[in-house]
């Protein structure tokens, strides 16, 4: 650095008020203030504007240090991909390795099918000509002695089939039912075979002739389908007698017989056997597939929302509450964009006097399959002395089961701020913003560890809608957040409640006379609050009136004026304060406006 000057001496006063200059550089400047004495005032302002570090030391610095690391969310949420991304890959190859061998042995099937639709109908033909050949019988009077001689000349030691040679067994299955000529060894039996299609394995059961010529038994082989399963089953035929002079001379010529080339037991190979098994008995759909089959049909739920032309538009008396707030899962039920706004001066000219605002825009989305809402919601307590904003975003899918229910879940999302002036909360003991709700104003007697408070939390909620009636349930704050507004206890803060909803409620319309009658019961829960409404509304033309009693005996009235597109209601109540323990007179007004439906929306109200 360059020696003292009138360009740098700020520079030099600077770096001797914060001790950085050496002996060497002390002298030297002071050489230079004493050669120029009016610079001492600037001195002299430079050491005074010098400040002392203060060492403040805080006893619970540990608590206001931050526990859950960024590093383990971000571990955690890196593994949850990784093995998402596992588990997908697998699915893939899963269901190509099922679908390449669906189709192998669908195609196996196939000739399977052929096969057996050309056995069926050989079958159906044999059957005919057994017919035929019994409706042709000649009767013993008149038969004559040469077709006696000519049947046993056909025959070979009494029985009735084709010649065959001891050096050459035949098998020839004959198309009556399952019963097969097996001629072998000069001797003739009657074999019926009882297929399985799932291990392909047979059993041949003799039936031998009598002396007179007469079969005891025979079967008949049916290909039936249950269950998905293919099964080939013998079933027992009626015992039946059939005489050897009822069969024509030459049943070889007069029976079609089929070849091996046709239908053996050769042609149920491995695959055969291994299809029907796994397409007729064993066959799961991968877990892919099933929640491929339920995606399908909640999207044909929502593509046509039918049952939302059972929509209502309900008015409810409950203290500071929208439809919204009633009920998340009316966002988006009107098919049109409903502009709805609120304005509430609570326990008017009493120390807990607050006033609310809120504003609400909700709407149906066709692109989103269901409603889409935001609400801003205000709150001035006790002059300013608490103001509370948050805005809270909603949607709400619509799944119509038929022209006459409709499920409709909602979820929502709501983030907000908190704001104390302290100034404001002087002599202050108990603050009392949701009814029933009184918390204690800093009851250690401690200073407020701030005056900003950021919030956020999230609610679901779900309704039942049908041309009958409605009924829905909801749950808000499901993770509790922070609450520590009115507290300086960082060890145990305190916590906003869950707060449970329920309402159910139906509508009487006469079109004719334009009237209509809408009851309702409302149910809450929030900590120490524990209230059920039970209200109605009347409407005759465009004129309304209502009105609601409580389970704690508080009572509510409305008046208004209702149209097609627009509504006005003022309600008055008189509700119990528990910080007061008095009922004060609550003053409310509504104004809705809604606008035309969408094109979709008109379609789905015309139907």
């Amino acid at each position: 650095m360059s020696g003292p000057s009138f360009s740098n001496i700020d520079l030099w006063l600077f770096e001797l008020a914060e001790g950085n200059l050496t002996p060497a550089q002390v002298e030297q400047l002071e050489l230079f203030l004493l050669q120029n004495p009016d610079l001492e005032v600037d001195r002299d302002v430079w050491e005074m504007a010098k400040v002392a570090p203060v060492t403040e030391v805080y006893p619970d610095q540990d608590a206001l240090e931050r526990k859950r690391r960024p590093i383990g969310w971000f571990y955690i949420s890196s593994a949850a991909s990784i093995a998402l991304l596992f588990v997908s890959s697998i699915f893939n190859d899963t269901q190509l390795s099922l679908n390449e061998q669906d189709d192998k042995l669908l195609a196996e099937n196939a000739s399977y099918s052929i096969v057996k639709q050309r056995l069926e109908k050989e079958i159906a033909s044999i059957r005919a000509k057994e017919i035929n050949a019994k409706n042709n019988e000649v009767s013993p009077e008149n038969r004559t002695v040469e077709n006696e001689n000519q049947n046993n000349s056909n025959s070979k030691d009494g029985f009735v089939g084709k010649e065959v040679t001891d050096n050459q067994p035949v098998i020839n299955v004959v198309k009556t039912g399952s019963t097969a000529s097996l001629l072998e060894n000069n001797s003739v039996a009657s074999t019926s075979m009882d297929y399985d299609v799932s291990n392909a394995s047979y059993n041949s059961n003799y039936n031998s002739f009598d002396e007179s010529g007469v079969t005891k038994h025979t079967n008949d082989v049916h290909l039936v389908r249950e269950n998905n399963e293919i099964k080939a089953i013998s079933n027992t035929v009626n015992k039946r007698t059939v005489s050897r002079e009822a069969i024509n001379t030459n049943p070889a010529e007069e029976l079609d017989v089929l070849t091996e080339n046709d239908y053996t037991l050769s042609t149920r190979t491995e695959r055969e056997i291994k299809f029907s098994n796994f397409a007729a008995t064993n066959y799961k759909k991968s877990l892919r597939s099933k929640f491929s089959s339920f995606s399908r049909a909640i999207r044909r739920m929502a593509d046509n929302p039918i049952a939302l032309k059972n929509f209502r538009d309900p008015y409810y008396h409950v203290p500071g509450m929208l439809p919204n707030d009633v009920n998340f899962s009316s966002t988006g039920t009107m098919l049109a964009t409903r502009v709805q706004a609120i304005s509430r001066m609570q326990w008017y000219g009493q120390e807990n006097e607050q006033l609310m605002s809120q504003l609400a825009i909700d709407g149906y989305s066709y692109d989103l399959r269901g409603g889409i809402g935001i609400q801003m919601n205000h709150a001035y307590y006790k002059d300013g002395g608490v103001q509370v904003a948050n805005v809270a975003l909603t949607y709400s899918p619509k799944l119509s089961l038929n022209s006459s229910i409709s499920f409709e879940p909602s979820v929502r999302f709501k983030m907000g701020n908190k704001r104390l002036n302290a100034s404001k909360m002087n002599g202050t003991s108990t603050v009392e913003m949701n009814r029933q709700n009184a918390q204690d104003y800093y009851p250690e007697n401690g200073t407020p560890l701030g005056n900003s408070l950021w919030y956020k939390d999230l609610g679901v909620g779900l309704m039942v809608n049908t041309e009958w009636f409605y009924i829905g349930a909801q749950v808000d704050n499901l993770f509790r957040h922070e609450d520590n507004l009115f507290s300086s206890d960082i060890n145990n803060p305190h916590r906003a409640a869950n707060h449970f909803v329920a309402s159910v409620g139906t509508d009487w319309v006469n079109k004719k006379e334009n009237l209509s009658f809408s009851p309702y019961l409302v149910y809450q829960n929030n900590a120490n609050l524990s209230e059920a409404w039970l209200g109605a509304n009347l409407k005759y033309n465009w004129f309304t009136i209502g009105g609601a009693i409580s389970s704690m005996m508080d009572p509510a009235a409305s008046i208004g004026m209702k149209f097609k597109r627009f509504a006005l209601t003022y309600n008055a109540d008189y509700s119990l304060s528990a910080m007061t323990n008095n009922r004060s007179l609550s003053h409310q007004v509504t104004i809705k406006f809604v606008a035309k439906p969408t094109r979709f929306g008109r379609r789905i109200l015309n139907l």
